[in-house]
């Protein structure tokens, strides 16, 4: 069984970028009552909607 220096197993921890973005106070309330409504927290929507933007844009890359 592999363990790893701090004592965690499991995969190891990938390191995330930060993201800085401008947004109107109408999109960040937009962005937080999607998150209420999806019972999810605003970040996780921002990563639904930029993964589905980069779907997007493969799709009419390769199309």
């Amino acid at each position: 069984m592999d363990s790893k220096a701090d004592g965690r197993r499991g995969p190891k921890a990938v390191p995330r970028k930060a993201c800085l973005i401008n947004m109107l106070e109408t999109d960040y309330r937009d962005l937080a009552r999607w998150a209420e409504e999806d019972s999810s927290t605003k970040a996780e929507v921002f990563r639904d909607m930029m993964a589905r933007e980069r779907a997007r844009r493969e799709g009419r890359d390769h199309g």
